[in-house]
């Protein structure tokens, strides 16, 4: 009968032994489940970096626009009149010349410009966007960062450490890109 006793005691501290053993190596659930939501909001930060590129190429674009809008409301301006001979009108006061405006190192520039275009075998490719297609891209890219504010809103949850890098990730969209997305429509809307 001792011998069943032994065996009985044996049997319990294997099972033990098994469980303790599992218990050290086997992560807990809210360690897994801490990992899994860092995860997702590793992935969700390289699906908003993808925005920005596009933001960043945006702004690139919206500079260009309204530099070729400057340059156009200069080129009316040049259009503008102007007398060759008298420097000034019958009260005085002094007429506009070509030479008044006229920029001899742009010029010089312009044309050394156009005579390395001229000579290169590929010509500059230039964007040319109008501005409801820019607003539209705006309103894009807008529509993108708040599905990602939805998504986090909804999905991932978990403890401290989870918190501040999601409140990183939604502070940098909220605080600085969805800012420079109405910056972009207010310098738009202003030409």
């Amino acid at each position: 009968m001792a011998m069943w006793w032994h065996m009985a005691v044996v049997a319990t501290s294997i099972v033990a032994l098994s469980y303790v053993l599992y218990k050290a190596t086997a992560e807990p659930l809210h360690v897994q489940q801490k990992r899994k939501a860092l995860e997702l909001l590793e992935q969700v930060q390289g699906i908003v970096d993808t925005i920005r590129v596009k933001l960043d190429a945006l702004e690139e674009d919206v500079k260009q626009f309204l530099q070729s809008q400057n340059e156009q409301e200069d080129q009316q301006d040049d259009e503008t009149p102007l007398n060759s001979y008298y420097h000034f009108d019958s009260t005085g006061k002094k007429l506009k010349t070509k030479w008044d405006s006229f920029d001899v190192d742009a010029e010089l520039e312009r044309l050394d410009d156009e005579q390395n275009t001229s000579s290169s075998t590929s010509p500059k490719k230039k964007n040319t966007f109008t501005k409801s297609q820019l607003e539209q891209r705006a309103g894009g890219l807008e529509f993108e960062f708040e599905a990602v504010l939805g998504y986090l809103d909804s999905s991932i949850r978990g403890d401290d450490d989870v918190r501040i890098v999601r409140k990183q990730i939604v502070g940098a969209i909220n605080d600085i890109h969805l800012k420079r997305i109405d910056n972009l429509r207010t310098k738009l809307n202003t030409e």
